[in-house]
């Protein structure tokens, strides 16, 4: 039992740190001006010391059931101790039942990582791609516009090749959305990582 209290104690600790890098990141992006992370960080910090006091709740109940079950036995006879018996495996039961939930999430957060760094990857690789499209389509582009300049060109042309620089210009645009998003989706997979089973 002393051990259950202490796996309790020990459980709210992490908590407690955790709201504590929460509040920082809030600190941190409210400096940036980005209030949909500053609010993120913020409600998490707040489910994290909801889970201190959870896990403070917890540790307490089993040192005041340890504490009655010391008091009351010296006074306990061969009738009583079965019912001790079946307070303890109940209590074994309840820890076994809240291990198995605890699994439970951190397993969902492990694969909800998982999906989070693949996203990441494959926008990064469509990224790629693209700035690779506007290069050739700029390299393309220039070598038209010197074969224009070569042939005296016509105003029609030249239109033509600023509307293909247009288009370069789009295409990049759309490559660096896809790394800032690729970035989001890295950053919330490593804090998950960093925050642990318990986290």
């Amino acid at each position: 039992m002393a051990g259950s209290s202490g796996a309790h104690r020990g459980a709210a600790e992490r908590h407690e740190a955790a709201a504590a890098t929460h509040e920082r990141a809030a600190e941190f992006w409210d400096a940036q001006g980005d209030v949909a992370r500053t609010q993120l960080h913020r409600d998490a910090a707040n489910i994290e010391r909801a889970s201190v006091a959870l896990e403070v709740r917890w540790a307490e109940l089993i040192e005041a059931e340890a504490k009655e079950s010391a008091a009351a036995a010296p006074a306990e006879d061969v009738a009583g101790k079965p019912e001790s018996l079946c307070r303890s495996e109940k209590a074994v039961e309840a820890r076994e039942m809240e291990l198995e939930l605890r699994e439970r999430e951190v397993l969902g957060r492990e694969r909800r990582a998982d999906g989070r760094a693949w996203t990441a990857a494959h926008r990064e690789q469509a990224a790629d791609a693209r700035d690779r499209d506007a290069d050739a389509r700029e390299d393309a582009a220039d070598r038209r516009e010197r074969l224009a300049d070569e042939r005296e060109g016509t105003a029609a042309a030249r239109e033509l090749e600023r509307l293909e620089r247009l288009h370069e210009r789009e295409e990049r645009l759309e490559a660096g959305e896809g790394r800032q998003q690729a970035a989001v989706d890295r950053e919330v997979a490593a804090s998950e990582d960093e925050l642990g089973p318990d986290g």
